[in-house]
């Protein structure tokens, strides 16, 4: 399944000071669309991942040079943000887990086509994440079958059935809604005590979901870090 795609700031940045820009929007959908409605989740400060659940079922297996018909179990993956990159144990010591208490409804959930679920791995032993989020863990925030986006309900419905936690929704606004927010000192939500420490910022999609000219989900970044330190 396909890398998740690039996520862009809301605002250019200058090459000099390396600070944001305001109001020099990074892409002109940003620019068309700010007045819109966008739905805001917290911006988690870890690594991106992609569960990627296979079908099973009835399939043809090669098998001492003969070709049969077997009933294979679903299949579960846990990679990177590329097919190259690495994924820390206790990732995978949390899948080992976890897909051992949802194969059932994995089994009712898939179809004919595999399932990728993005998301970020987080927590202790990841970008320092053990203060704020404590214990690693893993959260999604997308869900594609096939070469379809699934909506905000459905993703809702799917992470319900498989025991998975989201990334927190913080407002429904338009993107100075969202701004604004970083801006007046945003706390995670994440971890052993919510409301106390500094969040990460805020990512941002389109209420209707919109896709780019080369078919890449339209997504916006809101970093406190950028944010509270914009000329």
């Amino acid at each position: 399944m396909e890398r998740y795609g690039k996520t862009y700031n809301v605002w250019k940045r200058d090459e000099t000071t390396h600070r944001l820009i305001p109001n020099r929007w990074t892409l002109p959908e940003f620019e068309y669309l700010r007045d819109c409605k966008w739905s805001f989740t917290e911006k988690i400060d870890g690594t991106n991942m992609r569960l990627i659940l296979h079908p099973g079922g009835i399939q043809p297996i090669i098998r001492d040079g003969f070709m049969r018909d077997e009933k294979v179990r679903a299949r579960f993956e846990l990679k990177g943000r590329s097919d190259k990159a690495s994924v820390h144990g206790s990732l995978l010591d949390w899948l080992r887990g976890w897909k051992d208490f949802v194969r059932p409804q994995v089994d009712e959930l898939l179809d004919e086509e595999p399932m990728c679920i993005y998301g970020e791995g987080y927590g202790a032993g990841i970008q320092g994440g053990a203060q704020h989020y404590g214990e690693m863990h893993f959260r999604a925030f997308a869900i594609k079958v096939g070469r379809w986006w699934l909506k905000p309900e459905a993703i809702d419905d799917i992470c319900r059935k498989l025991h998975l936690r989201q990334a927190p929704h913080i407002l429904s606004g338009t993107l100075m809604d969202g701004i604004e927010k970083v801006e007046s000192g945003l706390r995670t939500m994440i971890g052993p005590n919510p409301g106390v420490f500094v969040a990460e910022g805020l990512i941002g999609v389109p209420e209707v979901p919109l896709l780019r000219r080369d078919g890449s989900r339209l997504v916006v970044k809101l970093k406190t870090k950028d944010l509270c330190h914009a000329d």
